[in-house]
């Protein structure tokens, strides 16, 4: 009988499993390297090897299954469809090379006092509310609004419609779970919608009147972007994944920290000395994407098995960057870990373009966090968001 992911205890409906699901990473490691999921109908890879030759790989790519009924799910399924996220060379290329120099070393440089700017507001707002409350929220009140205030500035956006923007993306981006509600896929959909005509009125202004930003830039460069939907696509794609991956490694990491009397001590005793090791282990440890979807591009015999084009592979971020035949103490969290290849942003074709920026927005925020608040700590349970593809907590109740 072909063993399922289930017999390992793989169930994203399980809240037992989503809150932990290292435990059944572990056996599924020691299994075969393919592993059939009934549920999500798709195969699971969850050793590290495995996972990266596979995202290297030109057999496999990113094929975006449009969800039914077309009507309903329309927008969504052009967002994604014709995003940079969801396409192969050529189309890739074109629009990759496009977008590329605003996050490469130079384009990236040139951000760190923005960054650094919005790290000093955020801190100044929160000295305000330590003052009236006592206490402030970790992810709401810092490791959300700060890469939100930053893609906002790049992209453009007015002031006014940040916080809005940002309730969009967080419904759109639950659409990726695989248990969702009716009602989540209503405002899911809804927020779709929504942030598609934003980026569309603001790119109708840019056309008439440019501006420092990165709309002004896609629209200036038709040769990238070659319609309009590729713009909307691309600049929804840079919001949600330029706040998602920030947001969730800050929030996981700071709370592991301040989790571990140790490792906060040792922090502590040279910021500048751990800063860089420290973020690599945030986006090493509880990975803020669990599963990353491939599909077969043609017919392929991966490890003995035979897979039809078309036919899904979900890389277990999380099962790789845990994965004791890579890493040392692999479920240890480590801030002075030096050997750290994780593969959270990816690798191969599909490799984050922005994590260069939320690199910079972590190893920024941290030090600052640290050096204004030194006696930083938990004051109530962490909530997390219980959502399996990403990993990161709604709320964090923190006192300095």
């Amino acid at each position: 009988m072909e063993i399922d992911a289930k017999d390992y205890g793989f169930d994203t409906s399980s809240l037992d499993f989503v809150s932990n699901p290292y435990p059944v990473y572990e056996k599924m490691r020691a299994g075969p390297p393919l592993v059939w999921c009934d549920e999500l109908s798709m195969w699971l890879v969850s050793r590290h090897s495995c996972a990266n030759d596979l995202l290297r790989s030109q057999k496999l790519g990113r094929v975006f299954a449009e969800r039914q009924p077309l009507g309903e799910w329309e927008v969504f399924n052009w967002l994604n469809t014709e995003s940079l996220l969801d396409s192969e060379p050529p189309s890739h290329t074109r629009m990759r090379r496009s977008l590329a120099p605003i996050f490469s070393r130079g384009g990236v440089g040139r951000m760190e006092e923005m960054v650094k700017g919005a790290c000093e507001g955020l801190i100044g707002d929160i000295e305000a509310k330590i003052t009236k409350f006592g206490s402030f929220d970790l992810v709401k009140d810092f490791a959300e609004p700060l890469p939100v205030h930053v893609i906002c500035e790049l992209l453009g956006i007015p002031r006014q419609d940040w916080d809005r923007t940002r309730d969009w993306s967080l419904a759109m981006v639950n659409l990726y779970e695989y248990v969702r509600t009716d009602a989540e896929n209503v405002q899911g959909l809804g927020g779709a919608r929504d942030f598609a005509a934003l980026i569309s009125n603001l790119a109708s202004d840019r056309r008439t009147s440019a501006q420092d930003d990165v709309v002004s830039v896609l629209i200036a460069n038709p040769e990238g972007i070659e319609s309009e939907r590729e713009l909307i696509a691309n600049c929804v794609l840079l919001f949600n994944g330029g706040t998602g991956a920030t947001i969730n490694a800050l929030g996981n990491g700071v709370t592991e920290l301040l989790s571990r009397g140790d490792q906060l001590n040792l922090y502590l005793s040279d910021p500048m000395a751990y800063t860089d090791t420290a973020v690599e282990e945030f986006l090493r440890f509880e990975a803020p994407l669990q599963l990353f979807e491939r599909t077969v591009l043609e017919d392929v015999t991966l490890w003995d098995r035979s897979l039809a084009k078309g036919s899904k592979v979900g890389l277990l971020f999380g099962s790789a960057n845990r994965d004791s035949e890579i890493f040392d103490d692999a479920n240890g969290f480590d801030i002075s870990r030096t050997r750290n290849q994780h593969l959270t942003f990816s690798a191969g074709t599909h490799f984050c373009l922005g994590a260069p920026l939320a690199r910079l927005e972590i190893q920024t925020a941290l030090p600052m966090l640290f050096h204004k608040f030194p006696a930083l700590r938990l004051s109530g349970d962490p909530v997390p968001q219980n959502t399996f593809v990403v990993r990161g907590y709604s709320s964090v109740p923190v006192t300095a």
